[in-house]
């Protein structure tokens, strides 16, 4: 149940972004700019979460080396 509510959540999220942006921009301007926007938080987010698991290893590995 959690899982649903937070996706309706962010499909709410992107749809109010997407439609005040298409007022201001016009809508190819608005779906283009909304979507690098997004996708660029998610690959940050994700390069962010994949250096914290890398240096729990790391640092893991360096206590068990000794």
């Amino acid at each position: 149940m959690k899982i649903d509510i937070s996706f309706l959540a962010g499909f709410c999220l992107v749809g109010t972004d997407l439609l005040a942006r298409v007022a201001v921009q016009g809508v190819e301007q608005a779906v283009v700019t909304t979507a690098i926007e997004y996708g660029s938080a998610a690959v940050v987010c994700i390069s962010t979460w994949t250096r914290a698991t890398f240096t729990k290893r790391a640092k893991r590995n360096a206590i068990v080396e000794r």
